[in-house]
């Protein structure tokens, strides 16, 4: 009895072991290669209810999915896909909405630009940011389509930069607009932007969004774009301006001591965008930041700096002297407050 005590053990004993081990390969095993993409009425009733892990884990399973199709039916399938998405993307739920503007995202495909542009009036900047970046994204396929559909899609980014409020969507908005390629598109937001900066202070976001579409109109004219008399003169007033104005703000900053590091060097950087560019269209150098001029320099410095190069009121600067007609940027009009990006129950990633 003992005896056969012993080897039932045994045979238990090697059972378990046989199943811990096969427990272990199923755990490590590659997991199965994914199926078709469920259908988008399908995603779009999946996806509304989820919050937190769950919808991060659906979006990424789906977009795994969709990687099996070919370009034609990753196409056709975000042009569905976006237009289920519409109502979740404007839904309450707001774990559900950014997931589902980044899943069209991710399939980067020229079919999901209508519902990218759709959202680019969202109430969330976070939505906001993912629609104008995914727009950016697909800029190189709009531009493979025709002038006209690169105007269309241009047209409708400069009317969102008029009314947006967060600078990090402009960031994108401008980064969209500088891939396009389209110098008057760009020449004509640089505008934009400095020209609200007359009236009230940048942000961080803000500044980034000049740099970046001030090094977009630098990239173009170094591919071989040209501009016209108009498109030079609104890129010369843009940078122009938006040197001063942003140093003047800064430096009424600077004066109460609320000026964060981060802006100040940002301005650094936006003013070697903004000399590198005035070189490009004088076609020589006829200006740089003084040698002292660095990210860790006091807004007093780079202001004095800014005034040499795009002239102040009284005097004028080095591009005056090549390019009368600009006139110098004028003194801000409004006391400087500080400002803080638009709020928001999300966050950029």
């Amino acid at each position: 009895m003992q005896s056969r005590r012993w080897w039932k053990s045994i045979v238990s004993a090697w059972l378990l072991g046989v199943c811990l081990a096969g427990a272990a390969r199923i755990a490590t095993a590659a997991p199965a290669p994914p199926g078709p993409p469920p259908a988008p009425a399908d995603v779009a009733t999946a996806i509304a209810p989820l919050k937190g892990a769950a919808v991060v884990a659906y979006r990424t399973s789906v977009n795994a999915s969709a990687a099996t199709l070919n370009v034609t039916e990753k196409n056709r399938y975000a042009e569905k896909l976006g237009t289920a998405l519409e109502p979740v993307i404007k839904g309450a739920n707001v774990d559900a909405a950014i997931n589902a503007i980044v899943l069209l995202v991710d399939l980067d495909v020229l079919f999901a630009d209508r519902a990218l542009v759709n959202a680019l009036p969202n109430p969330n900047p976070a939505i906001r940011y993912w629609a104008a970046k995914g727009l950016g994204n697909i800029m190189d396929r709009t531009r493979n389509v025709g002038p006209a559909a690169v105007a269309k899609l241009n047209g409708q980014l400069r009317d969102q930069l008029k009314v947006e409020t967060s600078g990090i969507v402009k960031q994108q908005i401008l980064r969209a607009l500088a891939a396009s390629g389209d110098v008057a598109s760009l020449s004509d937001a640089l505008l934009f932007l400095a020209q609200t900066l007359e009236k009230s202070p940048p942000d961080i976001g803000a500044i980034n969004a000049s740099t970046v579409g001030l090094d977009g109109l630098l990239a173009a004219i170094k591919a071989g774009a040209t501009l016209n008399p108009t498109e030079k003169a609104d890129a010369l007033n843009a940078l122009a301006q938006t040197l001063s104005f942003t140093s003047q703000h800064n430096l009424a900053l600077a004066e109460k001591d609320i000026l964060p590091d981060a802006q100040a060097s940002a301005a650094v950087d936006l003013a070697r965008s903004g000399v590198a560019l005035l070189n490009a269209l004088a076609d020589k150098e006829i200006a740089k930041l003084p040698n002292n001029i660095n990210n860790s320099s006091s807004a007093g410095e780079l202001f004095l700096g800014v005034s040499g190069i795009v002239g102040s009121p009284k005097v004028p600067g080095d591009l005056q002297k090549t390019f009368p007609a600009i006139p110098a940027p004028g003194e801000i009009k409004s006391p400087t407050t500080t400002t803080t990006a638009p709020k928001s129950t999300t966050t950029k990633p």
